[in-house]
């Protein structure tokens, strides 16, 4: 018999990830899994894990890797694993010179009964002491009853109230780590529409992800505000550099800031948006010059009613709500993201046809060559956002007369 591989864990690990969440408890946390060279690419590692999701059924699982292990990442998020928290640069440098990070991972129990819910939670001893005190109580309060001296009476009343009041508390402790319980469930099931992650934070989210792109990047939206962020660029700028020999293409879907739909959400936000555009156009153009990566930037004219950025095969995307500012102007602004990756799923593929949809339709196509100045790209989309709309007048016309 020969040793292929082996996986440790610890039960119940505590570790404070983000300031503002711990790893939830009990849990299982895997500090190693390890596979031989010559026994890699035949499910051992995948045989592993689910030898530990059936072991422990109902447990929340975490582990941790480092950002390069892209070949264990794919696999935690087929597992249903999500990035819960990342370490910038806590490793040593990697060999491109890039800084590597440690990642922490966490995926949620699928719970479906209610003693799994009692061995996850650790209500054992709680509905034992639970039981102890309300047959405790029954049998003070009988004695209280029965009871004919004034002391004795006195004495059984203060026990009954004690344990009465040990009741409340404990009873209150369960129910509230039941309902805890039945939210991270909620939480869970919504892996069956394909959502990996719901994010309040989506620049995270991405400056996360983008790096790690291997294949194509896609980027819509109206303002395109984070394109001004540092960070963002980066991501980007990592991307490209790590796909520069697997034929990597970047496509940037874009509301035309001259069309009427883009007026009619963000009234005078023109020129502001011109600033992001310009950025993001010499962004594309110094990837170009560096990494002759395979760009296209298409405008529309109708509306884009979410945010959607795809990761290779990973869906990033926001609703709308709109706000009012400080200068009680409203505004669109993201509430919250979705991260979805099971391509299988029907929630991905009605997100990749209404990307798609709005991407064909999209008649002001335009090719990024490092050549042509901001001037001449937006003069350009000026231009043909004019004659599309013109266009749509005059069917529209025509239309009503008929």
């Amino acid at each position: 018999m020969e040793l292929c591989g082996f996986l440790s864990y610890k039960k119940n690990f505590s570790i404070k990830v983000r300031d503002d969440e711990s790893m939830i408890t009990p849990n299982i946390y895997i500090t190693t899994i390890i596979v031989d060279n010559s026994y890699r690419g035949q499910g051992i590692t995948t045989a592993f894990y689910n030898k530990l999701f059936c072991k422990f059924p109902g447990r929340h699982f975490y582990t941790r890797t480092w950002s390069t292990n892209d070949i264990h990442i794919d696999l935690l998020n087929r597992l249903k694993f999500y990035e819960l928290d990342r370490i910038r640069g806590d490793r040593p440098v990697g060999d491109n010179g890039e800084p590597v990070d440690t990642v922490y991972f966490h995926r949620m129990p699928a719970k479906t009964s209610f003693l799994q819910i009692v061995r996850q939670y650790g209500l054992n001893r709680e509905l034992s002491m639970l039981f102890l005190i309300l047959t405790l109580s029954i049998v003070f309060l009988i004695l209280w009853m029965k009871s004919s001296e004034q002391l004795s009476k006195e004495l059984w009343l203060a026990i009954f109230t004690s344990l009465g009041a040990s009741l409340i508390t404990l009873g209150t402790d369960s129910v509230l780590k039941y309902f805890q319980s039945k939210n991270d469930e909620h939480i869970s099931a919504l892996t069956t529409f394909g959502i990996d992650n719901i994010s309040f934070n989506k620049d995270e989210v991405l400056e996360t992800i983008i790096p790690r792109a291997k294949h194509e990047l896609w980027i819509s939206g109206y303002r395109l505000i984070m394109t001004t962020k540092n960070n963002f660029k980066d991501a980007i700028r990592r991307a490209a550099k790590n796909g520069k020999n697997s034929n990597f293409r970047i496509r940037v879907l874009l509301v035309s800031i001259y069309s009427n739909s883009f007026a009619y959400v963000y009234d005078g936000e023109v020129e502001r948006t011109k600033a992001n555009y310009e950025s993001l156009y010499k962004l594309l153009c110094e990837i170009k010059t560096d990494y002759n990566i395979e760009i296209e930037v298409r405008f529309t004219i109708r509306p884009i009613f979410n945010d959607t950025y795809k990761v290779d095969d990973r869906f990033i995307t926001s609703p709308f709500l709109h706000s009012v500012e400080k200068n009680e102007r409203i505004t669109a602004k993201d509430f919250y993201s979705i991260d979805v990756s099971d391509h299988n799923s029907l929630l991905y593929k009605r997100i990749e046809s209404d990307y798609e949809t709005i991407w064909n339709a999209s008649k002001i196509r335009v090719k990024i060559c490092p050549e042509n100045t901001f001037d001449d790209f937006i003069t350009f989309v000026e231009e043909e956002t004019k004659k599309m709309q013109s266009k749509s007048l005059v069917q529209y016309s025509q239309l009503v007369n008929e």
